[in-house]
Order: C-alpha cells, then structure tokens, then sequence
C-alpha cells in the first residue's frame, strides 16, 4: 500500500491500522514522493489525499501501473465530482474517516485487525 498524504497524523494511523493487518505500507508526503515510489515498487492498492496538486494524475499514473484500488480522501465533494470519480473507479472517503471505512475502499475483507484472505 502507498499512503501519500502531507498529514503525518493520518498517514500514521493508516500505516499502522494496515501493517496490523499484514499489508506493507510505504508513506509519501507528496505527490514528487509518490510518483517515485510508483516507479520502484508495486503496489495494491494508493490512497491520496485529494488536495494535493496533481492527485488525479498520480491516481491515474497508479492505475496506468497496475494498482487495482486507487483512494483519494478529503474534503466532502461535489455530487458532479463524485460522479466522475465513481465513472474512473477511483474510491474517495471523507476526513475524517475510519480504519474500516479505509479497509471496505481498499478491498480489505475481514476486520481491520486481522490479515485479509488468503494470508491467515
């Protein structure tokens, strides 16, 4: 997983709610971070915050490299915008979320402290 997200408190948070769960996180704190990243390692699943310059690229760099889930979180949106993002298949929570809102965006089944299926 590739949180990428200026606020350390929630990248934090989701880094250890998912490593808890047995995924492997990296953290970005921007969008440079983030585009880097995508080029050395493979990921399941990006989750971004949507203020960020340059979000939608990166999410759409993401899927261009294979990332089957892509989250952007922020700010509640308009219904247009919203719209879009559901017609992309790209997911969006508001903040603040929570840890299981987080683990239904990305796929995650099971409860939030337990690895997902197929890892057990």
């Amino acid at each position: 997983m590739l949180i990428v997200d200026p606020d350390q408190a929630i990248a934090q948070a989701c880094h250890q709610a998912l490593a808890r769960a047995c995924h492997v996180c990296r953290i970005a704190p921007d969008i440079e971070v983030g585009k880097t990243l995508l080029k050395i390692n493979k990921y399941e699943a990006v989750v971004v915050d949507w203020l960020l310059p340059d979000a939608l690229s990166l999410g759409e760099r993401a899927r261009n490299e294979g990332v089957s889930r892509v989250v952007f979180t922020g700010p509640e949106l308009t219904e247009e915008t919203r719209s879009a993002l559901r017609i992309l298949k790209f997911g969006y929570l508001v903040k603040p979320f929570g840890i299981g809102a987080l683990f239904a965006a990305i796929g995650h089944e099971g409860h939030p402290g337990e690895p997902p299926e197929g890892t057990r």
